[in-house]
């Protein structure tokens, strides 16, 4: 195949960085990657928000993981069109793990765009998510193996890529020159290091779409000759703190049962929805029951405006809101109506710090929920 020019930025105008997340905390989470290379960034849900200037950038939240694949299709055409005439850079984040709407949001956003190919790189190596002669694993073990069998909106059934991903073709590692040339064409490529993603970013070329996980679009700002800052220090951490969580992971009870050693409430909310916010706690974790609750798709949303209602009439709300999972994360901002955000902290990968516009309204710290707290922030909770 003949190589066109690799993409990168030298002796280029600066231009506009748009980053499209499926939903709310991986719009964060490429926010802090943003950031985390220099970038002023700003976190929005908002799809008709103003469009950054040149040498900045926004992650915006589609917030498409819990719409059916119609709508995210349409979601994305919309915002493809919009983007469509303007000079700017663009990533696709998707699900690391391949949950999500992937194939109908690459192909609306192909149909749209001056592309004609999506690069796909899901995979995550320094959490141990890796994709090997297109078979994905975690820390080694086959991904329909794992936890994520048991996700209650999209359960993982292989660990073959293209049998969750069936229009993808895979892309092995020694083969980068076979990049099948038919207009398109989606994908997905094998990668186990930081290193192999090094690889594929230096591969692309102008008409192909970046997509993936954060760590893909770190290797591809690098191609674009941006650099990772040095860390930024930490920002204060306001008492009382409020986490809420909507996850089920292994990792929500472990943080559970951290948060009980340490003497702090541990609120789980079953089928009543009438348990009072915790109060008087320097911290407090309300999460959902471990038992099998109905509308298993609901219980964001009921979480939402569960946490609403006991702030409204709460004495001391919370200082600092830690919020887990997507689904959730964007439930909560739906229900208070925050819309905007500025990055103020990446704590490590994923896990990041924002203040909403609004300027009555609490920080946010928000990860994934698959994702384990960083140490730093339960000891500055400890402390």
């Amino acid at each position: 195949m003949k190589r066109t020019t690799p993409c990168t930025d030298s002796g280029m105008p600066p231009r506009p960085f748009i980053a499209i997340a499926d939903d709310f905390s991986g719009a964060a989470e490429i926010a802090g990657t943003l950031h985390r290379h220099g970038l002023p960034v700003q976190v929005t849900n908002d799809l008709d928000a103003e469009l950054p200037d040149a040498g900045t950038a926004l992650a915006i939240d589609a917030d498409t993981r819990r719409l059916t694949a119609g709508e995210a299709r349409d979601r994305h055409h919309a915002l493809a069109r919009r983007l469509a005439a303007e000079p700017l850079h663009l990533y696709k984040k998707t699900d690391s793990v391949l949950r999500g709407h992937i194939t109908a949001e690459l192909k609306a956003l192909l149909h749209e765009l001056p592309h004609t190919q999506a690069l796909f790189c899901p995979a995550n190596p320094a959490r141990g998510r890796t994709l090997a002669n297109g078979r994905y694993s975690i820390s080694g073990t086959p991904l329909h193996q794992t936890e994520f069998s048991r996700d209650p909106r999209c359960p993982i059934h292989s660990d073959h890529a293209t049998d969750l991903l069936p229009e993808f073709t895979t892309l092995p590692l020694d083969a980068p020159q076979r990049f099948p040339a038919t207009a398109g064409q989606l994908l997905i490529a094998d990668a186990s290091t930081e290193q192999h993603l090094q690889h594929w970013a230096a591969q692309l070329t102008a008409d192909q779409l970046p997509a993936g996980a954060s760590p893909f679009l770190a290797a591809y700002l690098q191609q674009l000759g941006h650099r990772p800052a040095l860390t930024h220090s930490t920002p204060a951490f306001p008492s009382p703190t409020l986490l809420v969580s909507g996850s089920f992971s292994e990792n929500s009870r472990r943080t559970a049962t951290r948060f009980k050693a340490n003497g702090w409430p541990v609120l789980q909310l079953a089928d009543d929805w009438t348990a009072p916010l915790p109060e008087a706690h320097p911290a407090a974790l309300v999460k959902l029951s471990e038992h099998k609750l109905p509308k298993p798709h609901a219980l964001p949303t009921q979480l939402a405006q569960w946490l609403q209602q006991h702030l409204a009439s709460t004495h001391t709300a919370p200082a600092h809101l830690l919020v887990e999972g997507g689904d959730t994360a964007a439930a909560i901002l739906d229900a208070f109506r925050w819309r905007t955000f500025r990055m103020l902290h990446e704590w490590e990968p994923g896990v990041v710090t924002l203040q909403p516009a609004d300027s009555s309204a609490p920080p946010i710290t928000i990860k994934p929920g698959s994702y384990p707290w960083p140490p730093e922030i339960l000891s500055c909770l400890q402390s």
